[in-house]
């Protein structure tokens, strides 16, 4: 609680709107309460019900995710629980990433070298450095979360679950079912190729090889994107 706490203190100075916020926070002798905005949904409830979005309008929300990642890396932060049910629904169509209390703070800049040990978050969505068998020696970096970004881009646009959530790990299941992320894309997905390319980036088995915030940014799939126009909140 105390982390989560902090985290929150953190992103609420910045106002990054693609962050949930806290608004104040106090406690008695039995509770600590978090006063925040109302969202009330999550993109687990839209992705997969029968609410017929369209293809733009899930690529709005894919970018929004992305930024809100990016400010959390910028603030030196590794959520290490990205998937759809922590990604808010704001009352205007809008997202925010939430539940920070896996999170980990860093006191320096985040890079390649600023490494966790601690295997967190939910089975079905762990990075597979996360629980490999060197996890505990090697340990893993901000790329969790980009795999993670992986996966909800996945399950947004597949319209399903593709991980149960319980299993050990979620690259064990895809293996169970399919031979590599680019079959996932061919089997689950019926999607463009700069899409299918975007998922087989994110979703690279070896860490290294997956993209930056950054470099997502510059993907084709995000092509004629006004990043200036989803910061200032004018999408959707």
């Amino acid at each position: 609680i105390i982390n989560e706490r902090d985290i929150l203190v953190k992103i609420s100075t910045q106002h990054v709107p693609f962050l949930t916020q806290a608004l104040d926070c106090f406690q008695d002798a039995d509770n600590v309460y978090f006063v925040m905005r109302l969202y009330p949904g999550n993109l687990a409830q839209l992705a997969f019900s029968d609410v017929s979005v369209t293809l733009s309008q899930y690529k709005i929300y894919a970018a929004e995710i992305l930024l809100g990642i990016e400010a959390l890396h910028s603030l030196n932060i590794v959520h290490r629980d990205l998937k759809p049910s922590n990604i808010l629904v704001s009352p205007n169509g809008h997202l925010a990433i939430a539940n920070f209390g896996l999170s980990h703070a860093f006191d320096s800049e985040l890079s390649s070298t600023s490494i966790m040990y601690k295997p967190c978050g939910t089975p079905g969505y762990f990075a597979p450095e996360m629980i490999s068998p060197e996890a505990t020696s090697k340990g893993y970096n901000s790329a969790v979360d980009i795999w993670g970004y992986g996966m909800i881009l996945l399950e947004l646009f597949a319209g399903q679950r593709c991980v149960d959530g319980k299993s050990p790990s979620g690259l064990f299941e895809l293996n169970r079912k399919f031979a590599d992320a680019a079959s996932l894309v061919t089997d689950i997905c019926v999607l463009h190729k700069s899409l299918a390319d975007l998922l087989k980036r994110t979703l690279a088995p070896l860490a290294s090889s997956r993209p930056t915030c950054v470099e997502i940014r510059d993907h084709a799939f995000f092509e004629h994107t006004d990043w200036d126009a989803l910061k200032a909140r004018g999408l959707p």
